[in-house]
C-alpha cells in the first residue's frame, strides 16, 4: 500500500511536467527580391490592427503589441519615428492580427489542449518602403502556448514573444 501512494503522490509532478507550456513557433517570410535594406535608417512602427473578430476581454491587445514591438526594435538599436521624417530612409511597419484565439488560464491548468486553454496568435507584417510604398517584405509569425499556466501573465508573455521574434526577423532582413 506504501509504495502505491509513494506512485499516487507524483503524479502532481508528473503531471505539471509534461503540460508545461510548450511553444510553438514558426515564420513564413517572402522578401522582394529587388529590395535593398542597407539605404534605411529609420522605422515607423504603425499600430496594430486586428481583422479577426476576436478581441481579449482582458486588455487591449493592439496597443500591447505595439508597445512590445516597440521595446523589442529599440533594443536592437533601430530608430523609431513618426511617418514623414526621414523620407527615402525610412521603412513603415504594418502589423496585422490574422488569427486570435485567447484561450483560457482556467483550461491551460488542466493541461495541453484541454478545455480551450491555448493561446494561438498569428501577424501578418508588412515592411514598405515609405517614400515608394513598395512592399519590402512581408511575412506571418505564428506562436501558440499549450500547457500548465495558472495566471494571466502567460497571455501577456505570448505577446512578448510574438514581438521579439517579429522584431527579429526585421533585424535579420536590415542588418
Amino acid at each position: 500500500m506504501k509504495k502505491v501512494l509513494k506512485y499516487l503522490s507524483l503524479l502532481p509532478i508528473v503531471y505539471m511536467y509534461i503540460s508545461c507550456a510548450p511553444v510553438h513557433e514558426r515564420s513564413t517570410i517572402w522578401v522582394d527580391p529587388d529590395a535593398s535594406f542597407s539605404k534605411y535608417e529609420t522605422l515607423t512602427v504603425e499600430n496594430f490592427t486586428n481583422s479577426t473578430d476576436k478581441k481579449s476581454s482582458e486588455y487591449d491587445i493592439t496597443g500591447k503589441l505595439t508597445n512590445h514591438l516597440n521595446i523589442s526594435l529599440t533594443k536592437r538599436g533601430f530608430a523609431l519615428i513618426q511617418t514623414g521624417k526621414n523620407p527615402g530612409k525610412n521603412i513603415i511597419i504594418k502589423n496585422d492580427i490574422v488569427n486570435f484565439e485567447p484561450g483560457s488560464a482556467f483550461g491551460r491548468w488542466f493541461g495541453v489542449g484541454i478545455a480551450g486553454g491555448a493561446i494561438q496568435l498569428s501577424i501578418r507584417t508588412t515592411l514598405i518602403d515609405e517614400l515608394s510604398n513598395n512592399i519590402l517584405s512581408d511575412f506571418i509569425t505564428d506562436a501558440e502556448i499549450i500547457g500548465f499556466s495558472p495566471t494571466v501573465d502567460q497571455d501577456e508573455q505570448v505577446l512578448i514573444n510574438v514581438s521579439e521574434r517579429i522584431a527579429n526577423e526585421i533585424n535579420n532582413l536590415i542588418k
